[in-house]
């Protein structure tokens, strides 16, 4: 996996979205979604989102998505067999119920430069 991260065009945003595989997140149009992996082009990097409300997305990296890491540890309520039920946990199921389960891999696009067409100059006579 290291391989592949140091290929990215920003690593350090691979490198944090990994660990996040499939956490619920707000995206910029204020749609609960799904993170499901990274992907690049030529000119920016991307959360790959799965919504109900606007299906599979590129988001951009720059900002105006919400991580909500800090719903775990808010209204637990402990269930009969041990687990922890919270609020991030009640928003996985509500994705889950909504058609957007979570992914059994974390998706990653890379760019790949020498896919860019032949620049040419112009001549200008």
């Amino acid at each position: 996996m290291e391989d592949i991260i140091k290929k990215a065009a920003c690593p350090h945003v691979l490198r944090e979205l990994i660990p996040r595989h499939n956490e619920p997140v707000i995206d910029g149009f204020y749609n609960l979604a799904r993170l499901i992996g990274y992907a690049e082009d030529d000119r920016d990097c991307y959360l790959i989102l799965q919504s109900k409300a606007r299906g599979r997305v590129w988001h951009t990296a720059v900002g105006g998505y919400y991580f909500l890491t800090p719903l775990k540890g808010q209204n637990v309520l402990r269930g009969s067999s041990g687990e922890d039920w919270n609020d991030l946990w009640r928003l996985d199921q509500d994705l889950t119920r909504m058609g957007v389960p979570p992914t059994a891999e974390f998706e990653i696009i890379l760019y790949d430069q020498s896919q860019l067409p032949e620049r040419h100059e112009l001549d200008r006579r």
